[in-house]
């Protein structure tokens, strides 16, 4: 068993910045209420509302003069304090963010003939309590940010992050980005109202509707134990409508006439190009929420129509242009959110996404009918309670589903789709490509189940403690078709002789274990527990740990039947008597199942984290972290399902010189090269 894990440590100081608790989609607000004295101040009733909020919600503080309201949907926030025989105080404009902990200290003053004080004063914007480094982008940022509308440009612009290509006016729409945090790159987990819409370890899942989101929250380190990886978490909350009605659009226009050009005649007589050209950037992004009963149930709907074309120069071989490269970027989200009592709510949502690009692969090497249409669509969903069962404790619990469908198609020798295909043939020498391109399938699917709580036990051991726990439960599966190319070989020629054309001094044959249908799961197990353990007005401890239980596994599966079959897994020599060792399936070609792949049983990681408010006034504090975090093994199962992509390369003997492959044109092996999962090939 391969033990793979990651020990992070970390010192941070926190200036007017937000640094919040990672996996949520909720904030909270609390405080400590005092006297004109100082003394603290029991039985003051606090009311907090919001246009985030449906209706109010009412805390009262206890003994030590503590109040607080443990989950508010991010937004800004009125808090009107009340007790008999003081003043009222109101204090408006508090900002609440995803997993932000907003401290709000109040001093009620004796009644007099002013029984009502606003009280004005900033916002907090330095979480005291949680000790890890966030960043927060609220949908005021993501509308002002000058940047391209999408989560690998907002994550270029945190702190500690870097990206490995930026995209400027749409240059690198549909294209996912890497990026990594301090230098530590995968291992993420991208969640969307909590549903986790991780690809593999290290991808996002699909293109999400920017416009839709009300506040992003990306997890940068010293993640606590809610944190399955030592990753960045991203966490986006979906816009919940409200009680008005309202609705936005959005609208980027671009094209060829909008670009400038650093490329004059002199520089093109030398051979510089100017690379591709935007011919038509849209991006029209429009939204509507409101009430169905006011502060009971509301909506929200969201639709998104990316379209995106770029110049492909030398296009295809056969007739070179300036071809426009189509990709089209389509999204749906509505979002309904019910209120089943002042403490319960229910919220469900799902996002639909869809990448369209007609001719993928297109490039200067290609001829037309060797690029494939990818039509692929992606989805997320959930349903959520949150449910406030005391003011000492409250939970959310969570049922949702992930996943997408991708099926690439090829095209015929007349340019139909999925019909009339040609044999696959590529030229060493020039390195152009003709041809259809194999038709495969790759679909994903999540089911996750999660449950979260906290409880809160005040002046106990020296201190105040918020305990957060919970578990999840995730099953993830992969299923990948592979048609192959048409008789499941690509030929390949090396025509160096001066002015020779393409295809026309023979080479060599690559054949594959082609057509291939392969299945692989994981299961995946995590459960934790935190104490935010407050010492006094100062220090607050986050202590933590965390289980996790992977195993991945694949299914009984049968081995297609196909050209070469019984050469890759029976023993079954080639026409020039070539052959290699019959595998165990060769009687029944059907491979057993096989579970306990990559199996972590049980993987415990410690978090622990301080945070000291330096001066006492909730604007400077220093944070340090130390933790072991685990690495998620992913679809573990794909490094050794015998139903991987396997070929072989051979030398081809023209026997009778019409440069077309026969069978019995096989000469000695070339490059034989087993290997190649499918599972590791999913760049979106």
């Amino acid at each position: 068993m391969r033990r793979s894990w990651n020990l992070l440590l970390g010192l941070t100081l926190v200036l007017g910045c937000a640094a919040s608790a990672s996996a949520q989609t909720t904030g909270s607000i609390n405080g400590t209420i005092t006297d004109n004295t100082s003394a603290v101040l029991p039985g003051v009733t606090v009311t907090a509302t919001s246009p985030a909020m449906m209706g109010s919600q009412t805390a009262i503080s206890n003994e030590q003069g503590q109040y607080r309201f443990p989950s508010v949907p991010p937004g800004t926030y009125k808090l009107t304090y009340e007790m008999q025989g003081f003043s009222s105080v109101v204090r408006d404009g508090i900002i609440v963010n995803i997993g932000f902990a907003a401290t709000v200290n109040i001093q009620l003053q004796l009644a007099s003939l002013q029984e009502s004080v606003t009280v004005s004063g900033q916002s907090p914007v330095v979480d005291v309590q949680n000790t890890n480094a966030q960043f927060n982008f609220t949908t005021e940022m993501m509308q002002s940010i000058p940047n391209a509308r999408d989560i690998w440009s907002l994550i270029g612009e945190a702190p500690g992050m870097m990206v490995t290509r930026f995209d400027v006016g749409g240059s690198r729409a549909g294209t996912q980005t890497g990026f990594s945090a301090f230098g530590f790159s995968g291992q993420i987990r991208a969640q969307i109202d909590g549903v986790n819409t991780t690809e593999g370890t290290g991808a996002a899942g699909f293109y999400y509707d920017y416009g839709s989101f009300e506040e992003i929250q990306l997890g940068i380190d010293g993640n606590d134990a809610s944190s399955t990886t030592p990753g960045v978490q991203l966490n986006a909350v979906i816009k919940s409508g409200g009680n008005q009605f309202r609705g936005n659009f959005y609208m980027d226009f671009e094209n060829g006439s909008l670009q400038g050009r650093n490329v004059d005649d002199r520089l093109r007589r030398l051979g510089i190009g100017e690379g591709s050209r935007i011919t038509k950037y849209m991006d029209p992004n429009g939204d509507v929420g409101g009430p169905i009963m006011k502060d009971k149930l509301w909506y929200f709907t969201s639709w998104r129509n990316q379209r995106i074309g770029t110049t492909v120069s030398g296009f295809p071989v056969e007739a070179p242009s300036d071809f426009e490269f189509l990709t089209r970027l389509q999204n749906g989200t509505y979002k309904v959110t019910y209120q089943l009592s002042p403490n319960n709510k229910i919220g469900h949502y799902v996002q639909l996404g869809r990448k369209l690009q007609p001719h993928r692969d297109a490039g200067t090497t290609a001829y037309f009918d060797s690029v494939f249409k990818q039509d692929s669509v992606s989805y997320a969903g959930n349903v959520d309670w949150n449910s406030i069962v005391s003011p000492q404790f409250f939970f959310t619990a969570r049922l949702a589903t992930f996943g997408y469908n991708w099926p690439d198609r090829p095209y015929g020798a007349d340019g139909s789709l999925n019909a009339n295909l040609a044999m696959r043939r590529r030229d060493q020498a020039s390195g152009n490509t003709v041809g259809a391109f194999n038709a495969r399938r790759n679909d994903r699917r999540r089911i996750q189940a999660d449950w979260t709580a906290t409880y809160f036990k005040d002046d106990w051991m020296g201190g105040s403690h918020a305990f957060k726990f919970g578990f999840v439960t995730e099953r993830e599966g992969q299923i990948f078709k592979d048609e192959g190319f048409v008789d499941a070989l690509r030929v390949i020629y090396n025509s160096t002789a001066v002015g020779a054309r393409d295809f026309t001094t023979p080479f060599r044959v690559e054949i594959r274990n082609t057509p291939r249908f392969a299945e692989n799961y994981t299961w995946h197990d995590g459960a934790f527990l935190t104490d935010q353990w407050t010492l006094g007005p100062r220090l607050t401890l986050n202590l933590g740990i965390r289980w996790d239980y992977y195993s991945s596994f694949y299914p009984e599966e049968d081995i297609l039947p196909g050209i070469y079959r019984d050469f890759f897994y029976a023993g079954r020599p080639l026409p020039n008597g070539y052959s290699i060792p019959a595998t165990p399936y060769a009687s029944t070609f059907t491979v057993p199942g096989r579970s306990g792949i990559e199996r972590y049983p049980a993987l415990f990681a410690p978090r622990v984290g301080a945070a000291w408010d330096i001066f006492g006034d909730g604007k400077t504090v220093l944070k340090g972290n130390w933790g072991r975090f685990y690495q998620n093994t992913g679809l573990a199962g794909g490094d050794v399902n015998p139903l991987q992509a396997l070929t072989y390369t051979f030398n081809w003997n023209d026997l009778n010189g019409d440069r077309i492959f026969q069978t019995n044109e096989f000469q000695r092996p070339a490059e034989p090269s087993p290997g190649a999962l499918y599972a590791r090939t999913s760049v979106r």
